[in-house]
């Protein structure tokens, strides 16, 4: 039986999917663009880029400069290919990018994604609860996002989904199954993880599914995730206001999920299990450690222990990077 790993000292390696690229095309473009309005007068695009990134007052994350490089990468290489550019001068220019991006790295003032909240606290969310709930009393008709709000606070520190797993989680008499939202690559300890109905809380066991069908009839009166998604973050979000709180987000009881599970006593191979996770080091390196949970006495559902298909990919594979096609390609400047 294939186990989650559990060697923390082996590195996360990064993937590069056919989506991945297309990402990194796509941000390219907007980089250019944005370069573009900028500075009209730019010769070329490489020189657009250029100024874009001389520019002292833009200050960067070391993880930003190395995002935007393989952003600009994608789209230069898109425009060797196209004939828009040649390949020395795309060649020498990127070596100039790439240098003036480890130039803009330091300390920036925080992005909203840095200031979200992932330690709330028991006091937060049982606040955000009663305010939904008396909210919903007071309606005469009947609110599915109010009501999906409420339910997904409830459960959220149980059981510590992505909200999106909700809205391809089923539930039958034995086991409530939850399809891992990032699952390509082999990053995820198999295509589902599950919880067994016996082990649920009872109020959880109870209304599970009365989710699972609000979230479907959401999704097909809204149109897309991401569109559910903002409704779903805009109505919290206005909700903590009201309530002078710390703006919590659906993601942020994730957090505290993880967090409780390490304060009752999970191991590192529970937690795993728990947040859908093929590595038990990615809990410790991107959520809230045992000192942001609410203690002994929290609720955390353990999941099923996963047992992989014999044809899922071993973890952490390494796709193998392509460099791009140019004739001076193999000029140290041009790696990222």
């Amino acid at each position: 039986m294939n186990q989650p790993d559990t060697n923390p000292e082996r590195p996360i390696v990064p993937t590069r999917t056919p989506e991945t690229e297309r990402a990194y095309r796509k941000g390219g473009h907007r980089l250019l663009a944005r370069a573009s309005k900028e500075f009209p007068g730019a010769g070329d695009a490489v020189d657009a880029l250029v100024s874009l990134c001389s520019d002292e007052q833009w200050v960067l994350k070391p993880s930003t400069t190395r995002q935007y490089s393989a952003q600009i990468l994608a789209v230069i290489n898109e425009k060797i290919e196209n004939g828009e550019l040649g390949a020395e001068r795309a060649c020498e220019g990127f070596a100039v990018i790439s240098e003036l991006l480890t130039q803009r790295r330091g300390r920036p003032e925080p992005r909203t994604s840095g200031k979200k909240v992932t330690d709330p606290t028991r006091a937060e969310v049982r606040a955000v609860l009663k305010y939904v709930a008396q909210g919903l009393r007071q309606r005469t008709e009947a609110d599915l996002l109010e009501n999906a709000l409420l339910l997904m606070v409830s459960f959220g520190a149980a059981l510590g989904l992505r909200p999106i797993e909700w809205t391809r989680a089923s539930i039958d008499a034995e086991k409530l199954t939850i399809v891992n939202a990032k699952s390509s690559n082999g990053r995820c300890a198999g295509p589902v993880r599950e919880f067994r109905r016996a082990e649920l809380p009872p109020k959880l066991d109870q209304y599970a599914g009365t989710l699972i069908e609000i979230m479907k009839a959401l999704m097909k009166q809204v149109g897309s995730w991401r569109l559910l998604r903002g409704q779903l973050a805009e109505r919290l979000a206005r909700i903590c206001d009201r309530l002078e709180i710390r703006r919590l987000s659906l993601y942020s009881l994730r957090h505290i999920s993880l967090a409780n599970a390490e304060s009752v006593g999970f191991s590192d191979a529970e937690r795993a299990a728990l947040a859908g996770h093929r590595s038990t080091a990615t809990a410790r390196r991107h959520y809230a450690g045992k000192k942001h949970g609410w203690g002994p006495g929290s609720v955390v559902v353990r999941a099923i222990e996963p047992v992989l298909p014999a044809s899922w990919p071993p973890a952490k594979i390494c796709f193998e990077r392509r460099e791009p096609d140019w004739s001076l390609a193999n000029r140290p400047s041009m790696r990222i």
